[in-house]
Parts: structure tokens; C-alpha cells; sequence
């Protein structure tokens, strides 16, 4: 996804197993996640597996993507605002196989305590990156 008239900035970076484990957020844009088709990998580890990455589901470009995993959804939306500017909406959902209710529970704890946290900052590097990317002329 890229530029649009607002000013909105839409690009993958995909974190690496190596720099997440050592607590280092990523600043390059992934080149291979440029040109998103349906069905491509998003992965989150180094080695995409069902249970460690996203399929791209589906997208309209500068206006939002889901990505899909066998279990739960993550949804990407961008809105324009009045003032010129632009919210990035993301929301994940999972669903829990409570046939294995300690799986699950760890899972739902995981879910609901450590997303938050996760979530709120990879939005604000999302932020930093998109109000440090320079505007084309006439936007």
C-alpha cells in the first residue's frame, strides 16, 4: 500500500524473530510486503508457519487489509479525518479452543493483558514512521 492524497502512509515492516527477541523495534519497510497479494505470507517469525504467521485475506489498497490465520483475524482500516489527517483502526480477533483449556486460557491471558501493550506501541511506531515520511508535492 502507499501514498495517498492525505498524506497517509500505509507499509509493511515486518518484525524478525532475532530483533524481537532481543526488545529491538524495526525501522525498515519490508520490500516484499509492497506489492501485498491475497494469500501472501505476513510472517512474524523468521520461518512462517500456521502458527506463526498471516495470510494476507483480502484489501482494498489505502483503505484497509485483513489478515487471516486459522484461528483469529486482524483487520487494518484507514479513515480520513476532517482536518486532513488520517486513524489507522486495527482490531484482532481469536477464538479459543477450549476442548485444551489451559492452551486456551494462556492464550486468552496472553491475548488480552500482553496485546495491549504490544499494540499500542507498534501504533505509535507506526505514527513516528508515517509523520516522518515526506510528503509528495501538492498533498
Amino acid at each position: 500500500m502507499g501514498r495517498r492524497g492525505t498524506g497517509r502512509v500505509c507499509c509493511c515492516v515486518r518484525p524478525h524473530g532475532a530483533a524481537l527477541s532481543e526488545g529491538r523495534r524495526l525501522r525498515e519497510i519490508d520490500p516484499d510486503l509492497q506489492n501485498l497479494e491475497a494469500g501472501q505470507w505476513v510472517s512474524m517469525s523468521p520461518t512462517p508457519s500456521k502458527s506463526t504467521a498471516w495470510k494476507a485475506g483480502s484489501f482494498a489498497q489505502n483503505e484497509w487489509l485483513l489478515w487471516r490465520k486459522p484461528d483469529s483475524t486482524w483487520s487494518w482500516v484507514l479513515r480520513d479525518l476532517a482536518d486532513g489527517r488520517t486513524r489507522l483502526i486495527t482490531r484482532v480477533h481469536a477464538l479459543y479452543d477450549w476442548s485444551h483449556p489451559a492452551y486456551s486460557a494462556f492464550g486468552a491471558v496472553l491475548m488480552e493483558l500482553g496485546d495491549f501493550a504490544m499494540m499500542r506501541r507498534m501504533l505509535l511506531g507506526i505514527k513516528e514512521r508515517a509523520e516522518s515520511t515526506p510528503r509528495a508535492a501538492g498533498q
